[in-house]
């Protein structure tokens, strides 16, 4: 009937937006690791311009009101909250182990990088955002938390003051869960374009990028401002329509291998908690291996193994605590 039918292209529609999420999220994560790996300073200043805003989009497209306050609180605080505290506090003794101390990156993860794993940082301050949004909205008229969200953003992006726990860069995610909540509402269009259109706009912000100074979000470094936002929320909706297109076209060939890791693919950007508390630290050890030679060639295939032994192993690390009482490290302790 008319009816199934329509429900089933909803369906279908839904499981591409999940799908589509994931990729990005994927994404996301590989462009971290391959940062932290190093791959130069144009690439360095690239994904900066893009990569930690594109998460806090994403979880104010997602913003719920619906959701129990209390309930939400306790589930954030058990999904990012507890992994950042064991993850920093066990990279913090076996940084003191190794000699050193510099127990303050617990408290200002964002401006004293965490020994072992700088990505800490982005935990609390998502913690932060996602509550401030929820509750801003849940409570408060809409308009209201609109300029709130807009005046912690502009707050944030001057950085008048640095503030513990990542509170700092939180404010400036408040403006992309902001529009990332205008996007849901008002914007669906801009997930809807031509695949040549959204490349076309991903190479424009990549030049805006390259254009404007150095921006870092955790060290709240955001060189020509305006510049900044522009081009985050413009490289972030474009490589999202390219992820939608990707999870719609990729299910349609019979590869068997393509669609597997496809797949693979967004585990990892489902999951991607395990790989922003070890991903570092793996790191750590790898550096230590020496990479044959100094041609530049043989560098970066050296890095790009790096940057798949990383993630090999966070994917193994992840199924295996997934199955143990060692689940709780990444929040799995009550059902999502």
């Amino acid at each position: 009937s008319r009816a199934e039918q329509s429900r089933a292209e909803q369906s279908r529609a839904e499981q591409s937006r999940a799908g589509d999420v994931d990729l990005l999220r994927a994404i996301g994560i590989i462009l971290m690791i391959m940062g932290h790996v190093w791959f130069g300073y144009i690439f360095d200043k690239w994904i900066h311009g893009f990569h930690m805003p594109l998460w806090f989009i994403i979880s104010g497209f997602f913003l719920n009101t619906k959701r129990n306050p209390k309930a939400y609180l306790k589930r954030k605080a058990k999904t990012l909250l507890v992994p950042y505290f064991f993850f920093g506090i066990c990279n913090e003794l076996i940084w003191t182990i190794a000699g050193h101390n510099q127990w303050a990156g617990l408290i200002w993860p964002n401006s004293i990088e965490i020994p072992l794993n700088g990505a800490l940082w982005f935990l609390p301050a998502m913690f932060l955002v996602d509550i401030i949004g929820m509750l801003l909205f849940k409570y408060f008229n809409e308009i209201v938390a609109d300029l709130i969200l807009l005046f912690l953003a502009i707050f944030g992006s001057l950085h008048l003051i640095s503030l513990p726990l990542s509170i700092d860069s939180a404010f400036v995610g408040c403006g992309f869960f902001l529009i990332g909540k205008i996007i849901r509402e008002y914007g669906k269009n801009l997930l809807n374009m031509k695949i040549l259109l959204s490349i076309c706009l991903m190479l424009l912000a990549s030049a805006f990028i390259i254009m404007n100074g150095y921006v870092n979000v955790r060290i709240n470094e955001y060189a020509i401002i305006p510049l900044f936002w522009f081009n985050a929320v413009l490289f972030t909706v474009a490589l999202w329509n390219i992820c939608r297109w990707i999870d719609i076209k990729f299910h349609q060939i019979k590869m068997p291998w393509l669609n597997k890791g496809l797949i693979i693919l967004k585990e990892i950007g489902s999951d991607s908690l395990i790989y922003v508390c070890t991903n570092q630290f793996i790191l750590f050890f790898l550096k230590r291996l020496p990479i044959p030679g100094n041609n530049m060639i043989v560098t970066i295939i050296g890095h790009l193994a790096e940057v798949v032994i990383i993630v090999a192993v966070c994917f193994m690390a992840n199924r295996i605590i997934k199955k143990t009482p060692l689940k709780f490290i990444l929040g799995i302790t009550i059902s999502n």
